[in-house]
């Protein structure tokens, strides 16, 4: 099973679809929980978001501004994901890093739609293998 925290939980035209950080993290709890024991977790971290580029952004400039842009607001998320899937042993694959990585030789839109947040076909491509990988690497057969 893979396991990616959404970006729509960070939806600021429905305050009601706002996840806040403690939220996130009793889902977390919950999902290890009622986890049947032979199921198999890898963990994804959301991509980063290019600020400039999001509809949001001109939208929600004074929340956002508070926060330092969308992308910072996500990190807290981010940090959480990665720390879930650390306490529990589960593969982790870091996305956000691994773009942030290859963006001074690939370019920031290598990875990314003009829209600011939705994987380009290259980086589908991206996180494809890194799924692989890591599935590969803890004895996983996909």
């Amino acid at each position: 099973m893979l396991l990616e925290f959404g970006g729509n939980n960070h939806d600021y035209r429905s305050p009601e679809r706002l996840v806040s950080l403690v939220e996130f993290k009793q889902h977390l709890e919950r999902f290890r929980r009622e986890l049947p024991a032979a199921t198999r977790v890898a963990v994804i971290t959301f991509p980063p978001i290019l600020d400039e580029l999001h509809c949001y952004t001109p939208l929600h400039m004074i929340e956002l501004e508070v926060q330092g842009g969308l992308d910072r607001a996500m990190e807290s998320h981010r940090e959480m994901t990665r720390w879930f899937a650390r306490t529990n042993g589960f593969p982790l694959i870091d996305l956000d890093r691994m773009i942030r990585e290859r963006w001074e030789t690939e370019g920031r839109l290598h990875y990314t739609l003009p829209d600011g947040v939705h994987l380009s076909p290259a980086g589908n491509q991206l996180l494809a293998g890194a799924v692989l990988d890591a599935l590969l690497s803890h004895g996983l057969r996909p």
